[in-house]
């Protein structure tokens, strides 16, 4: 299922889309308009079916949460579950992460950032459109409040060792479970519409949460 479509959006929606053919970079929002007030902000890259983005909202009333996605196919779909569930604190983007975190956001604005199943994108000359890269780890690192978090996880084992070796190689992060150690189980206590996918099918799953140092 997942390497197709997302359940959770009624219209087909690919999962592999080229985050280079989204290049428009948007303007720096004022977050303080966009949700009313002032809160810790949080980020979700490729939100899917918005499973994680309204159970964190649920249950951290206290922070916002922007879910940046390049594939458009999916908002209607997410929008219409944010504002059945009466939520004020879910402000969704089109954007391509790899593209657009620098403009987005300034220094320290993130408290916690996660990157759930990225598209492993198999195919070397295609590893550049992967979202974590030395590039993206660069231009994350001052974006991020001291102390904030970048949260991963994968079903691809080599790609949960490469992102774990990126991060461990800025010299930015600190690995919670120790250097080259995957934490043991999921980092958030909310289960992703595509990880309870692959628990209910056997497949391993590899998590990883970091500390900006």
């Amino acid at each position: 299922m997942p390497s197709g479509t997302v359940r959770a959006v009624k219209r087909r929606v690919r999962r592999h889309t080229n985050p280079f053919n989204l290049r428009d970079v948007p303007e720096r929002p004022d977050w303080r308009a966009v949700f009313g007030r002032t809160a810790p902000l949080e980020l979700e890259i490729g939100f899917g079916g918005g499973k994680f983005l309204l159970e964190r909202a649920r249950a951290a009333p206290e922070v916002d949460l922007v879910g940046m996605d390049v594939r458009r196919g999916l908002f209607e779909a997410v929008n219409e579950r944010i504002a059945r569930a009466g939520l004020r604190n879910v402000h969704l983007m089109a954007a391509s992460a790899n593209a657009a975190l620098e403009a987005v956001f300034g220094a320290g604005e993130l408290a916690r950032v996660y990157v759930f199943f990225p598209d492993p994108w198999f195919k070397k000359r295609h590893h550049k459109r992967r979202v974590v890269t030395e590039t993206f780890l660069r231009a994350l690192h001052p974006r991020l409040a001291p102390d904030g978090e970048l949260h991963v996880a994968t079903d691809q084992e080599a790609l949960a060792r490469e992102m774990l070796a990126l991060a461990e190689a800025h010299g930015g992060f600190r690995n919670t479970a120790g250097p080259g150690r995957f934490a043991p189980g999921n980092t958030t206590g909310i289960v992703t519409e595509t990880e309870a996918y692959y628990v209910k099918v056997g497949r391993p799953v590899w998590y990883a949460r970091f500390v900006r140092t």
